[in-house]
């Protein structure tokens, strides 16, 4: 009898020592699975080699191009616009929106930057014609007390694509005034250089994030409001 006892004592406490490993195992398993979920998601103009490759499966039928024209110019930080340019389409990708970023090298001559840029559209984007063509630049200031966290929308009133091209940057200008901190701006040239490419589309614009005294944190904010105010027009238009 007394062996009896013995042995369900140890079959009891060998069974209460399984459960308790099992749920240990357990709780060390999701609290690993969550931190990996945030290291994902942690992307900014900082770690910007490090874009996820992942993409949302729902897409909007609009295509998005973005590119840099002018690709050497820089932000304090020595980040450049092709960074900027990058994050922007990670972020578009992760929202739905279906978008492509196409580098562009800087030319060897500064003045042919644009000529360079609409081989590169043409020759690569099967259906520019109807997709929203987003040329990114930085804007340039002399002024200390500039406004660093400024959105700047180019266009090129000759353009054969001149009044959609402008209805476009108005709603995008109307979403991006939503932000606290960021504003933005409309700007417009005569011509410029081959209508900066906007004859290409009916949905293309030159849009400057911040200038040269701008710091990682300025343009994110302003890739911030650019992303949510191109997520709102798109899924109005």
């Amino acid at each position: 009898m007394r062996n009896t006892y013995k042995s369900i004592i140890i079959v009891a406490v060998v069974f209460t020592l399984g459960i308790l490993a099992w749920h240990n195992f357990s709780d060390s398993g999701v609290k690993s699975n969550a931190k990996n979920t945030d290291d994902k998601s942690n992307v900014t103009l900082n770690n910007s080699n490090k874009l996820s490759e992942e993409k949302t499966i729902e897409k909007s039928s609009r295509n998005i191009v973005i590119y840099n024209t002018h690709a050497d110019e820089e932000y304090v930080s020595g980040k450049k616009v092709t960074d900027a340019a990058a994050l922007i389409n990670d972020r578009l990708n992760k929202e739905g929106l279906n978008s492509k970023f196409i580098k562009c090298n800087p030319p060897k001559k500064y003045a042919k930057a644009y000529e360079a840029s609409r081989e590169i559209i043409t020759n690569n984007v099967k259906d520019y014609v109807n997709a929203v063509l987003l040329d990114i630049h930085r804007d340039i200031s002399e002024n200390p007390k500039s406004d660093t966290k400024k959105i700047l929308i180019t266009l090129a009133k000759k353009s054969p694509h001149y009044e959609s091209n402008k209805k476009f940057a108005e709603n995008l200008l109307k979403e991006i005034n939503k932000s606290k901190s960021v504003k933005g701006e409309i700007t417009l040239f005569e011509q410029g250089i081959l209508y900066f490419n906007q004859d290409l589309s009916s949905n293309s614009v030159l849009i400057e994030l911040g200038n040269n005294k701008s710091s990682n944190s300025d343009v994110e904010e302003c890739i911030n409001a650019l992303v949510s105010a191109l997520k709102n027009v798109e899924n109005i238009s």
